[in-house]
Formats: structure tokens, sequence, C-alpha cells
């Protein structure tokens, strides 16, 4: 596999043995990165490494470089805030359902979680979490750019500091940010200047005692469509920064997001498409066979390939879970594992018809490239002597060996 290819572990769960599975594949191919945070997954992400490495030999696992973050109060830790049996400074409420932190005493917290659930004495890196979550709430009470931009250096600063001693006392070996907003237009308020970042570093190290920094990484999303991080890759390349890339194959264009990549047509679809098209039944039953005529003349509406899973989970199951309550016994076990499996080559379909609809689309951005979106896609971020680590989240082994195949 490709040396730049790290492993993102956004959806990996250690509920799911297949996705382990996944990340021990990789690594017996040669991934070295791997990209966690703690409330990916609501921290069994972390756990599912904590399983990995359970499984991996002695030479593999001293390979491994393994990458967490701190910042969001999510899930689980964010009951806690709320119920008040955690208390830190400087939380940003940003959202009911989401609330931002970069304190020090947050941080320690959440880095002694981490390498608890590993069970790991320390880590390759520790990185700042899309601390502009800070900007982003300023913004909205209408403060000065100049008065929060001050205040979120000062924030980096204290956090930098305190990462600079965990350096010291051999829990990580390095730290960084991880910033969405490093690859927005330098004039977006939203946008989270780097340009101080090296000189806040030494600040920081100074402060400990340290002569040299130890701010190594930034990572940002960066894809054939969205190349605005450019600039700040570039710079964190002459700083002596590693660059990590996410979002490859998630990519935002006209405010739309797309999959790059291509999928194939499913060929039991019209199968079992006609197979509930040609029942006959009760009026309870036709309430089913509605159901999926409305499906399939819905099908091209996803135009990516990321939405179907929700739609499926939040109104298709419990639309269908009401009207087959209704249904008599013999209609229940005449369609039920039918309609599963149908369920099942819907959800290929549409993403086949969301790979028509992007191939078109983006034809511009393909047309010099002679392979599939996918490799297209990846080929372009690996090309780019200022990336170093391309992230991919490959939760199948399918996917692992896809792209050990691909020849770039």
């Amino acid at each position: 596999m490709n040396p730049k290819i790290g492993f993102g572990t956004y959806r990996i769960t250690s509920e799911d043995n297949l996705h382990i599975e996944a990340l021990k594949r990789a690594v017996e191919y040669g991934v070295c990165y791997i990209d966690t945070s703690t409330n990916y997954m609501n921290t069994t992400s972390e756990s599912a490494i904590y399983e990995l490495l359970q499984r991996l030999d002695d030479k593999n696992i001293d390979n491994l470089k393994i990458i967490s973050k701190a910042g969001y109060i999510q899930g689980t830790l964010l009951n806690e805030f709320k119920n008040k049996n955690k208390v830190y400074e400087d939380v940003v409420e940003y959202q009911d359902n989401l609330w931002h932190c970069i304190d020090p005493w947050f941080i320690s917290d959440q880095l002694a979680s981490t390498l608890q659930r590993l069970e790991v004495k320390s880590i390759e890196a520790y990185l700042l979490h899309n601390p502009e979550y800070f900007l982003l709430d300023e913004i909205s009470k209408g403060t000065s750019r100049i008065e929060r931009l001050d205040e979120m250096y000062e924030r980096i600063l204290k956090a930098f500091i305190a990462l600079e001693g965990f350096v010291k006392e051999g829990k990580i070996n390095s730290y960084g940010i991880s910033s969405n907003s490093f690859a927005l237009e330098q004039n977006n308020d939203a946008f989270l200047p780097y340009e101080d970042l090296c000189d806040i570093a030494q600040s920081a190290a100074q402060s400990v005692g340290v002569e040299h920094n130890n701010f190594k990484y930034i990572q940002v999303p960066y894809n054939l469509l969205e190349k605005q991080a450019k600039s700040a890759l570039s710079w964190a390349k002459e700083n002596n920064l590693n660059t990590m890339v996410n979002r490859v194959f998630n990519a935002q264009y006209n405010k739309q997001m797309y999959r790059l990549c291509k999928y194939e047509e499913p060929r039991d679809y019209y199968k079992y498409l006609n197979l509930f098209l040609e029942m006959e039944g009760s009026k309870e039953l036709e309430n089913v066979i509605n159901l999926v005529r409305s499906l399939d003349e819905h099908k091209h509406r996803f135009s990516f390939v990321g939405d179907i899973e929700a739609f499926v989970n939040t109104q298709v199951l419990p639309s269908l879970k009401t009207i087959i309550s209704k249904l008599s016994d013999d209609e229940k076990s005449m369609i039920i594992d039918s309609l599963l499996i149908f369920l099942e080559i819907y959800t290929h379909m549409v993403a086949f018809e969301s790979y028509l609809a992007t191939s078109q689309t983006l034809a511009q951005f393909f047309k010099d490239c002679d392979k599939t979106l996918q490799e297209c896609a990846l080929k372009f971020v690996l090309d780019d002597a200022d990336v170093d680590i391309v992230l991919l989240g490959m939760r199948k082994v399918s996917y692992v060996e896809e792209v050990n195949a691909f020849n770039l």
C-alpha cells in the first residue's frame, strides 16, 4: 500500500469486529498512521484501536503511530457536563448537542482517558480538534475580529503549554491542530489564521523550559474539489510540519456534497422490485407495495451517497415498521425476508444512481484521468508533495483490499 496512506477512524467502532479486522488488514499492508479522536463513535473508535493492538505482533505495534484529538464534548461526555459531573473553564456551548473545549484541564483529562482506553503509555501526537468553534461562537455573538482572534490565540497558547508539558512527561511525542477552518478562504470570518502558530508553539516551549517546540502536525480537509487548504499545506511544509489530509472522497462543490467513488449497478435490483410491484393482497400489503414503488421513483434524488443511510434509518424503516405491524402473520412471513434484501439492494442502487449523477456533474474534474473516480481523487492528494499522510476511512476489509490494489 502507498506509504502515504493512513487509517481514519471517524466511523470505526469496537462494537463491530469487521472494523477491527479492516484495521488489522491495513496495518498488515503497511499502514503506520492511525488517526482517531476522543469523540469518534462516543469513544469506541479509540477502543477499536485497543482491540487492534491486542491482535498485532510486537513488530507491527512498534511501527504504529497513533494520533488522537480532543476538543469536542458530545454524547456521554456531554451528558456528564450537563449533569455537572464535569466542570472546566472556557467551555463553548455551541449547540445543545455539541459543546467544545481546549482548556488545559480538559485536554489533560481527555488525554488520560485516551491512554487508558488504549492501554499505552504514550502516543505519537495529540491534536486540538477544530478549536475554531470558539471563533464560530464569538461570530454569532458579534464579537469583533480582533477581539475573538486575540482570545483564540490565548486559548491556543494555554493548550500548547499543556501539550508541551505532556511531551516532557512522555505521554505524547508531539502535538498539533486539526482544523476545518484552515481550509477556508482567508477573508472568511471563520478562517483560523495559522501563520503565527509556530511562534505560539515556541512561546509555549519556552514556558516549560524547552528549547525547541514539539508542534509537529496539522490536519485539514483537502480533495480534488476543495483545494483551498493548499496554502495551509504549503505553509506547513515550509515550517517543517507533518501534514495530514482528510475527506479525500467526500467533497463539496457548489454547496453540495459528493462521494467521489464509483459504484456498480446491483444485478438483482429489478428482480426484487418487480417481486413487490406484482404482489396482490390486503390494503395493508398494498401500503408496503406503494412505499416500495415510491422508493424506486425517488432513487435518483440522492446526489450524496452519505445521505441514504440516514434516510433509510430515520424515514423508511419507521414507516415500514408501522405498516408491517398491521399485516397478517401470513403476509409478514411472505414479505419480510424479501423486503430486507430489497432495502439492502436499494441502497446499492441509490449509490449507483448517485455515482452516475456525480460523474456527469463533475466531469470537468476527471477529464484528464482515465481511472475510476476514487483512484483519480486519491491520486490527486497522493501526488501532492505538500501532503505527508492521506487519511482514508476503510471500514471494511474489501475497502482496504481495493485501496491496496490501486497502482498509485
